[in-house]
């Protein structure tokens, strides 16, 4: 031990009875090592820290009393040169119970056991307190990691090697971590100070979380967009579109910026082949009345329009049966094949 000390060693020795054999046993080493002289045994549970002495500074420690005094015998020491005393016995007329001495090696001495200290009695200090003082003093403290970016006292999530708690806005400095809807969102941060909301869904971007924010609007045309229920704006009806006018042609619910039939009453706005055009409103090939089948009526329907000024096709596509380009007497034969001769279904053009 005296060569680890010569060369620089710190250490911290601790046990009850040390005093006493090591004056009876090597005098010496308790003097000129360990700076101290043996006084006498004082059991005694209450120690108090010595103004300005770097462990107990402010301190106030007890242990265990009654029966088991027998397993904390603690001894009154003098200290000697150039140490410090660090606690005395809370008692009349109690002396030095433990000290510390910076020199050629540093060294902290209590004449009792360190483990023997109550870490749970009300307005004393506890174990970990004196031991980081103690670390601290020996050169031997290790900061405890904790990823903290905005320097707050809590740690950044993510960090699995974090001792610190969590912090609940971790780029916002809020060391009182107040949260007042409890989800786990520091107020500082949190879009929804008075609702809980941890997922934070913003869908406008406006910096309101959605079950707070009265028009979640993310086309920013000033009407809401329907499946938010904290909306109280009118609902859009083109929640995608920018159309602050909302027309709506037929009058189906979708407006006509984003209907895909503007002139066809459609609120589902079936779109079987999803080409983008209703299936209410994409013609289909020979049907030239417009009435969704292909029968005799298309071939009178374009009888009509070719030689008796009846109306037109609408689109004239429809009528262009045999995909000519035009609508002539060819699509009605084109027709009149396909429905009662096998011949192939019209081909209009694209």
């Amino acid at each position: 031990m005296e060569n680890y000390m010569d060369t620089g060693g710190n250490l911290f020795l601790t046990g009850q009875g040390l005093a006493g054999e090591l004056h009876n046993e090597d005098s010496v080493f308790l003097d000129d090592y360990l700076h101290a002289r043996y006084n006498s045994k004082l059991f005694w549970y209450e120690h108090q820290g010595i103004d300005g002495s770097p462990i107990g500074d402010g301190f106030s420690i007890r242990y265990y009393s009654g029966a088991n005094q027998v397993f904390t015998l603690s001894e009154q020491i003098f200290v000697e040169g150039d140490a410090i005393p660090a606690f005395r016995f809370d008692i009349s007329g109690g002396g030095y119970s433990a000290l510390s001495y910076d020199g050629d090696y540093k060294l902290v001495f209590f004449s009792w056991g360190y483990e023997a200290i109550l870490n749970d009695s009300p307005h004393y200090e506890t174990r970990d307190e004196v031991l980081t003082r103690i670390l601290f003093f020996l050169d031997a403290w290790v900061e405890p990691p904790c990823v903290d970016s905005d320097g707050d006292g809590y740690g950044d999530a993510g960090h699995p090697e974090n001792v610190c708690m969590t912090d609940n806005c971790p780029d916002n400095y809020n060391p009182s971590q107040d949260d007042y809807d409890l989800d786990d969102i520091g107020d500082l941060c949190d879009n929804c100070i008075y609702e809980s909301n941890s997922d934070q869904e913003d869908g406008d971007s406006d910096g309101d979380g959605d079950v707070c924010d009265d028009c979640t609007d993310t086309d920013a045309d000033g009407f809401g967009d329907p499946e938010y229920n904290a909306n109280t704006c009118e609902d859009d009806n083109c929640a995608d579109k920018y159309n602050p006018s909302q027309e709506d042609y037929d009058a189906d619910g979708i407006g006509d910026s984003c209907d895909n039939c503007i002139t066809i009453y459609n609120p589902d706005q079936a779109d079987s082949n999803d080409d983008g055009i209703g299936d209410l409103c994409e013609y289909m090939c020979g049907d030239a009345n417009g009435n969704r089948t292909i029968n005799i009526l298309d071939v009178t329907f374009i009888v009509n329009y070719l030689y008796k000024g009846g109306v037109a096709p609408d689109p004239l596509e429809a009528g262009d049966a045999d995909g000519g380009g035009s609508i002539n007497i060819l699509d009605v034969t084109c027709i009149i094949n396909y429905l009662y001769k096998g011949g192939p279904e019209p081909v209009c053009p694209s």
